[in-house]
């Protein structure tokens, strides 16, 4: 059989536009578009759109067998397939902040075309949805998706590697292979290492260590963060996957001090070093609620408590056993949330292999 291959409007910030990741079952070709460069924002609700742009994408999707992308993308593409009367398109979709974003999109229809496009999304029998926030199938049944429609797909390894094998592979390599790594690392071994780049909210982080004599490496998208808040922080800009799994396995403890926004996010950055049984620190969210429980298999603390955070830094700095147990615990966890995610996809699979036929 020969693999299903998948159009990606993954975003983040182009990281991966262009490029083609597969296993034996199918293969993600990542888009160099996603919403945001579909689109340009009319202040902080409206949009206008860039048709050429849109043009170009619609053209590009009819060379595979489906799509993945957020809901915004959906809801903006899905209508303009649908209106020029273009063929239905197996869709998996990632609806992160209860059709929030996607709501632009729908005010811009209406405004535009007195139409409202989210009934056909909803209801379209080729629209796959997940949630990756555990707890929230129902309130996008009752939005009207089909109970038949939606999954709940928490990240682990098992989709971390759907959506990008090849970080898998990587990953799977650098833990069955030698302890003793050869791959050149700017993170220092032992480090406080602080990861991810959206929604970070690493001014708290600063003034959390800020008195403590312990300094943090961070690792974003550097672009992201031009006005970087002063205090004992060392920046390093994205690297590549080996390095970075490899900052994440130096590290003693990592810390996702997240910015409390009404989506989901900070799974992947928790997810990773959890498989690696790091000890983490994370912003208390309803969307990590699945992988960590308070001292058990982590340490959360309040959105913008740098006291808060400074007693969880000192407490995991100062008990290796604490960091330890954390981290097995951590490992555990993540074993689990991968094998619930592995059914999922299995039937996501399925379901769009039999929508392609």
């Amino acid at each position: 059989m020969s693999r299903l291959r998948i159009y990606a409007l993954f975003g983040d910030d182009g990281r991966y536009a262009g490029r083609v990741s597969s296993d034996e079952k199918h293969e993600m070709h990542f888009s160099s578009y996603s919403f945001d460069n579909l689109v340009e924002r009319a202040g902080t609700d409206s949009i206008r759109v860039r048709r050429s742009r849109i043009d170009r994408v619609l053209d590009e999707m009819e060379e595979f067998d489906a799509v993945f992308s957020d809901s915004p993308d959906l809801m903006l593409l899905h209508y303009v397939r649908r209106k020029r009367k273009m063929r239905p398109m197996p869709w998996l979709v990632n609806e992160v902040d209860r059709f929030k974003t996607a709501g632009l999109v729908r005010r811009f229809v209406e405004d535009h075309y007195g139409e409202d496009p989210l009934a056909g999304v909803l209801q379209a029998g080729e629209v796959l949805w997940f949630t990756i926030v555990s707890g929230l199938d129902g309130y996008y049944r009752k939005m009207g998706i089909p109970a038949e429609n939606i999954f709940y797909l928490p990240m682990a390894r098992s989709s971390i590697g759907f959506f990008l094998p090849e970080l898998i592979g990587t990953q799977d390599r650098d833990t069955t292979e030698s302890p003793v790594s050869r791959i050149d690392c700017p993170i220092s071994p032992g480090a406080i290492l602080a990861i991810g780049s959206h929604e970070r909210d690493y001014a708290c982080l600063a003034e959390a260590l800020s008195g403590t004599e312990k300094t943090a490496e961070i690792v974003c998208n550097l672009s992201l963060y031009r006005d970087r808040p002063a205090g004992p922080l060392i920046w390093h800009d994205s690297m590549p996957a080996e390095e970075y799994l490899e900052g994440i396995r130096r590290a003693s403890m990592v810390i996702l001090p997240l910015r409390p926004v009404d989506r989901a996010l900070g799974q992947m950055s928790c997810a990773l070093p959890m498989r690696l049984g790091k000890a983490i620190i994370a912003t208390q969210m309803p969307s990590l609620s699945a992988h960590l429980q308070n001292g058990e298999s982590g340490l959360t603390y309040p959105a913008g408590d740098a006291e808060a955070l400074r007693v969880c830094i000192l407490r995991l700095a100062a008990d290796g056993e604490e960091r330890s147990r954390l981290g097995a615990a951590a490992a555990h966890r993540e074993r689990e949330l991968s094998e619930m995610a592995e059914e999922a996809i299995d039937k996501i699979l399925e379901r769009l292999t039999g929508l392609k036929a």
